[in-house]
């Protein structure tokens, strides 16, 4: 025959016991999630220097290879209630622009640009003029601008060299843009 003793060691955790298991999880979970979001937000920003760099890559591929002017633009829009930055084809442009990107590029939610080269114009034959309110300028020996979340630990930059636009990318250090990583 049983005894009752026997029983009651087998009865599962007391309270004290599921309190203590619950404050850890708790100290744990507080700990581990800003530096989860932190990660999310260096991502994002990471996609968003992907996707402007392909853009402008692609942007150039398509204008050689149809022997035609591309224009893209860096613009904004609201999607959801929330105002994102894009990619575009130059809608302004007549004739058959709408090739130069297979599709338009939204950058993920938060991410924004900064030092944005507006309107970037790509001839016929690959090279880079940089266009503001319509006026084309020469371009400079490089221009940068930067990519960046305000959540984010680290901020971006893709440069675009000299007439035929190298394009590089990089980390944002001390306010510089350095490529050499």
């Amino acid at each position: 025959m049983l005894r009752w003793n026997a029983l009651k060691k087998d009865s599962g955790f007391t309270l004290i016991e599921m309190l203590a298991v619950a404050v850890i999880i708790g100290v744990v979970s507080a700990i581990a999630v800003p530096n989860l979001l932190g990660l999310l937000n260096n991502a994002r920003v990471t996609d968003g220097t992907a996707d402007i760099e392909g853009a402008i890559k692609e942007a150039k591929r398509q204008a050689i290879r149809f022997s035609q002017t591309c224009v893209i633009e860096f613009a904004t829009t609201t999607i959801d209630g929330n105002t994102r930055h894009i990619v575009i084809p130059d809608s302004t442009v007549g004739g058959n622009n709408n090739r130069c990107l297979l599709e338009q590029r939204v950058l993920p939610e938060g991410v924004v640009i900064q030092n944005s080269p507006g309107i970037i114009t790509i001839s016929s034959k690959g090279s880079i003029d940089y266009t503001n309110s319509g006026a084309i300028a020469s371009p400079p020996s490089n221009r940068t601008f930067t990519i960046s979340h305000p959540n984010a630990g680290t901020s971006k930059c893709v440069v675009v060299e000299g007439l035929f636009g190298d394009i590089q990318t990089g980390i944002i250090q001390g306010g510089n843009c350095n490529t050499n990583l």
